[in-house]
């Protein structure tokens, strides 16, 4: 059976104006912050992209790419999951079967997250989840978000490659490794002085990039 190889890339940020649109886009009132933060994803953050996969031709195999802005919050991004499965189901052929490949760096990570719930909702199948240093929340009384410790991710690999020196108590996002995930700690990769967080993204996301290709050949 022909396979059609659907790779969706979630990027964190932090800008209202572009939450849950698809990469690229530049609202009103956001376009250079949109072309400022395009430069650091294509260079600094290494984010998996359309334009690094490419056009991979295999045999009784297509790829496409979709890159999405992370959503920023529960409801946006189960709404963002379920609109995006939507069109990639009513765009595919009965006799072709649907194999996808989830990223997510930053917050980005969270949305990945959701992403993969819906996948296993409709009973898709994710055949990779990939994390650069998903940004979690802390609740009210600063504990780590409980999709650490329950994701609801089902999936052949599941990576999460992160940081822990940005933990600090009073800092409101935390970074950790996640509860049945395969977890790669960075912390001893990371040059002193520099921001941990993007250091950590873009080694995580090179990491992805490398998962992603062999997935493309071996789902």
């Amino acid at each position: 059976m022909q396979k059609a190889i659907v790779c969706i890339n979630f990027y964190g940020h932090a800008d209202p104006a572009v939450a849950g649109t698809p990469a690229g886009t530049a609202p009103m009132g956001a376009f250079f912050r949109s072309l400022g933060r395009e430069g650091r994803r294509a260079t600094t953050l290494s984010a998996v992209s359309a334009s690094r996969i490419g056009t991979p031709k295999h045999e009784n195999k297509t790829v496409s790419v979709l890159d999405y802005n992370a959503a920023l919050n529960e409801s946006a991004n189960k709404a963002l999951s379920n609109k995006i499965l939507t069109g990639c189901i009513a765009a595919c052929r009965e006799d072709v079967e649907q194999v996808f490949l989830v990223t997510g760096f930053s917050s980005g990570g969270i949305t990945a997250i959701y992403m993969a719930r819906q996948l296993a909702t409709m009973k898709l199948n994710l055949f990779y989840i990939g994390l650069a240093d998903a940004a979690f929340q802390r609740d009210k009384n600063g504990n780590p978000d409980d999709l650490i410790d329950h994701p609801g991710v089902i999936a052949k690999y599941k990576k999460n490659y992160y940081q822990t020196k940005q933990n600090a108590p009073d800092v409101e996002e935390i970074h950790d490794e996640v509860n049945g995930f395969s977890n790669f700690p960075l912390d001893s990769q990371l040059p002193e002085g520099i921001d941990y967080h993007q250091s950590a993204v873009s080694i995580g996301n090179k990491r992805i990039y490398n998962d992603v290709m062999w997935s493309i050949e071996n789902c």
